[in-house]
């Protein structure tokens, strides 16, 4: 017993210098597991009120959405390719969306066949049998697929746009084309500028779901994007 009290003893003394020789002033035990929880306490996380205040940052929404992880089969990727409806920050990303490729690129290619529809007068058969079926008219399939396929988001937003500018571009040729004194019916103006942006909205939501749906049913593509670029120059040879 006298030997344990005396190991307890010199244990205590050695704590004691310990202490001494840190900060000059001997703590209760109390005091250090205070001082200790509070240095391992993680920061807190600010609040929304504080968001709100002057001079705080709040994070905006990106422009491209991160793909999901790979779902691991057939039936879970056809799931997992759908994406809730967020109109909100869609339309506030709006002016973002039309500097996109995504938008101006399929637009680009349906004003130059119709250019050249227009330059030709119909004459051309490639541009004006072949390309004005996936880029001008009612159904702009090409465009639509090009849209919903490059949109980085709100595909639906981005079709319906690009149908209503195939739209405006097909009334223009149609109307270019007609023979002198023929009159244009109003209706089937009409029709086409309501029905192409109902269009584009199904058809580029379809593109960007089967986008999704290839990332999602083959990991192998996302493991190739996530693969660190090989180091570039000659390795540093040792002395």
């Amino acid at each position: 017993m006298a030997r344990a009290k005396r190991t307890v003893r010199a244990d205590a003394r050695r704590r004691y210098r310990a202490q001494m020789e840190g900060d000059g002033e001997p703590r209760e035990a109390g005091e250090l597991g205070t001082d200790a929880g509070e240095a391992t306490r993680p920061p807190a996380a600010p609040s929304v009120s504080d968001a709100r205040r002057p001079g705080r940052s709040v994070p905006r929404a990106g422009l491209a959405q991160d793909l999901p992880a790979p779902a691991g089969g057939i039936r879970n990727a056809f799931r997992m390719a759908f994406r809730p409806l967020n109109l909100r920050e869609d339309l506030a990303l709006l002016p973002r969306l039309l500097a996109n490729r995504a938008f101006w690129l399929p637009c680009l290619i349906a004003g130059a066949v119709a250019a050249v529809i227009l330059a030709t007068r119909g004459t051309e058969l490639i541009t004006s049998q072949f390309l004005s079926q996936y880029f001008l008219g009612p159904a702009p399939m090409g465009a639509l697929f090009l849209a919903g396929f490059l949109a980085p988001r709100a595909s639906y937003l981005i079709g319906g746009l690009v149908g209503l500018v195939s739209a405006v571009l097909t009334s223009i040729v149609g109307t270019a084309l007609l023979e002198p004194g023929t009159g244009v019916e109003a209706a089937a103006i009409v029709g086409t500028l309501v029905y192409a942006p109902i269009t584009g909205v199904f058809f580029a939501s379809a593109a960007a779901w089967y986008r999704r749906f290839l990332h999602l049913a083959s990991p192998a593509r996302q493991m190739a994007a996530r693969r660190p670029p090989p180091p570039r120059g000659k390795p540093a040879r040792g002395r």
